[in-house]
């Protein structure tokens, strides 16, 4: 079994995150947006923002073969579902 990997991005509490199936791409729910995170070395840097929804970001997941995000948020039922090349 391997060592897990500890990074710390932020200091407050996230909803929800998700990894690419190889694990170099990271996203994390952030209030009304996702952030997407690239590894960089031993960590993970900032590579862009998501936005679209009005309310807090509940859930997001990476589809392991086409790459894309869903995004749930709080309020109505609303999902986005994003073509991202990642």
């Amino acid at each position: 079994m391997s060592n897990p990997e500890a990074s710390l991005l932020f200091h407050q509490p996230i909803t929800d995150h998700s990894f690419t199936a190889d694990r170099s791409v990271l996203a994390v729910t952030r209030d009304t947006s996702v952030e997407l995170y690239e590894r960089k070395g031993a960590g993970f840097g900032l590579k862009d923002e998501l936005k679209g929804h009005d309310k807090v970001v509940t859930s997001v997941d990476i589809a392991p073969k086409s790459g894309r995000i869903v995004t749930c948020s709080q309020g109505r039922l609303m999902a986005l579902i994003l073509s991202f090349v990642l």
